[in-house]
C-alpha cells in the first residue's frame, strides 16, 4: 500500500478537472479518492443533487463500520497480548 499511495494521490483529480475521455479519465474512474474529492467540490460549486445521495450514505456506513472495528479492537487487543510469550 505505501508504494501505491503516491500514484493514487497523483491520479486523483485534486488540482485539475476530470477529463471526459482518455486514459486519465479511466484512471480517475478507478481511483477511490476521485469520489471523495469530486462530490464535495461539486456540492460547493453547483449545489447538492439527488444523484449524489450515495455519498453521505457511504460516509455514514463507513463511520458505523469504523465504530464496530474500534470496539472489536478494544476487546481483542488485551486477549492478543495475553497470548504473546513472556520473557
Amino acid at each position: 500500500m505505501p508504494l501505491l499511495q503516491p500514484a493514487i494521490m497523483w491520479t486523483a483529480p485534486i488540482l485539475y478537472e476530470m477529463p471526459a475521455s482518455g486514459p486519465l479519465h479511466w484512471m480517475n474512474r478507478l481511483n477511490p479518492l476521485t469520489y471523495l474529492v469530486d462530490v464535495p467540490r461539486e456540492w460547493l460549486g453547483q449545489g447538492w443533487r439527488l444523484e449524489e445521495a450515495a455519498f453521505p450514505v457511504t460516509i455514514g456506513i463507513s463511520f458505523v463500520l469504523l465504530a464496530i472495528g474500534l470496539r472489536s479492537y478494544r476487546y481483542s487487543m488485551p486477549r492478543a497480548l495475553e497470548c504473546l510469550p513472556r520473557r
